[in-house]
């Protein structure tokens, strides 16, 4: 066989190969957006509920019109809809939640889309609370029901996408009562999976091999991002990582800017496939500052810690 007819094989292969990878990536991804469209315990909203203002992240301020964070150490906001099935499965716990508040002086908002739905939605679920709109709210949320605990600065520092289990319910139960508890990072989530703050995680880049995995879009990653960090948006997860993921490396998957069910899909994806992972997320509030949409590379972000 001539060089030409070696080099053409060799291309047909590569080819064909990319091809392969492009539409089970594809496929993965619709399969991905159907099945999670009716499968996980949120109503998903589409593409946010306010797609002119930032996702709410771990880390970020919250802000509610006419609202003052400072005159309480907690603050908690439930992010509800009368149409949604699982805030109405989850309102008694919820209002389990109003109720521990109240007695511990602990201010409750419900953000629901309207005043109208507001009214449907405590008739339907009992809870008391203070009342707001989705437009009330600085930032945007990816789906109902979304609990979110604020410090006194309206700082986020917990988050929880979803219905919770009763591992995350006791966690949220001992926040309101203990409120100093809202700084301290969690050292394993509820899968068991270790989650790491930014002094483990730097100690543990020390010690071994790490590879940082962002899940999320690439437009998203684009903006912002930890430095180092690859990108493997969650639909491509399972494909990629049995091709460019070593099993030998821990496998960091970065949650600090990433829904709480996105984070554990990520995660028991790769431990499911034989990867050692852990988390760098939640009571981390790690943030990262790269501005423009332009940015060439991890290498070009500077990774900050949000006290």
């Amino acid at each position: 066989m001539s060089r030409g007819s070696m080099v053409m094989s060799r291309f047909k292969t590569m080819l064909r190969e990319i091809i392969f990878i492009a539409c089970a990536a594809f496929v993965g991804n619709v399969v991905y957006t159907i099945w999670s469209s009716g499968q996980l315990p949120y109503h998903r909203l589409f593409p946010f509920h306010a797609p002119d203002r930032p996702e709410a992240t771990i880390g970020m301020a919250l802000k509610l019109k006419n609202e003052n964070f400072s005159a309480h150490p907690v603050t908690v906001t439930l992010v509800v809809s009368s149409q949604c099935q699982y805030c109405i499965r989850s309102a008694p716990f919820h209002a389990k939640v109003a109720s521990i508040a109240r007695a511990a002086g602990i201010p409750v908002y419900v953000a629901t889309p309207t005043a109208a739905d507001a009214q449907s939605y405590i008739k339907r679920s009992g809870l008391t609370a203070s009342l707001v709109n989705w437009d009330d709210l600085n930032v945007s949320f990816r789906g109902t029901p979304t609990l979110v605990l604020a410090d006194s600065q309206g700082i986020i520092r917990r988050m929880w996408l979803g219905m919770v289990n009763g591992d995350s319910e006791s966690e949220i139960l001992k926040i309101i009562q203990q409120p100093s508890l809202l700084a301290v990072p969690t050292a394993r989530l509820s899968n068991g999976v270790r989650n790491l703050d930014t002094t483990a995680l730097h100690k543990m880049q020390s010690e071994r091999t790490t590879r940082i995995i962002d899940v999320r879009e690439r437009t998203d990653f684009a903006h912002e991002h930890i430095a180092d960090a690859t990108n493997i948006p969650l639909p491509e997860l399972q494909l990629r990582a049995l091709f460019e993921l070593n099993h030998s490396d821990l496998q960091i998957v970065d949650c600090s800017h990433t829904p709480q069910d996105d984070c554990t899909l990520a995660l028991d994806e790769l431990v499911s496939n034989g990867f050692e992972a852990a988390a760098l997320n939640a009571g981390t509030f790690l943030r990262d500052v790269c501005r423009s949409t332009l940015v060439p590379g991890p290498s070009s972000c500077k990774l900050l810690s949000v006290n």
